[in-house]
């Protein structure tokens, strides 16, 4: 799975995670979480450190478009990095019928959704 698609999950994941998906499917949503975490962390860190090397070399100043473009296609390099990363699934009919959730929730994590 790529990193993009690993950070699409994790966000949607972590905006539902208040919501009762069921006693299995809380219990699969913490563990991807946590596994999700140990993948994206990294990206976080690189994409902090190039944002700090930018505003140390351009303080205040706007930043040249042709650095931005630089900027933006490494990290776009990385978003497009496969992981090996082992994602619980989420039964859907283990979803309490009550509990609203949008379609984006199922198109972000169609992955490990199943029925």
């Amino acid at each position: 799975m790529n990193l993009s698609d690993c950070i699409a999950i994790y966000r949607t994941l972590g905006d539902n995670a208040e919501k009762n998906l069921g006693m299995r499917n809380n219990y699969n949503v913490a563990l991807n979480l946590k596994a999700l975490e140990e993948v994206i962390k990294p990206f976080d860190e690189l994409r902090n450190k190039k944002l700090e090397e930018l505003k140390e070399a351009h303080g205040e100043e706007e930043v040249p478009q042709d650095v931005v473009e630089e900027f933006n296609a490494e990290l776009f390099k990385v978003l497009q990095e496969e992981h090996d990363v082992t994602l619980k699934n989420i039964k859907i009919s283990d979803i309490p019928s009550k509990t609203e959730l949008s379609a984006g929730f199922f198109v972000a994590c169609q992955e490990i959704v199943t029925e």
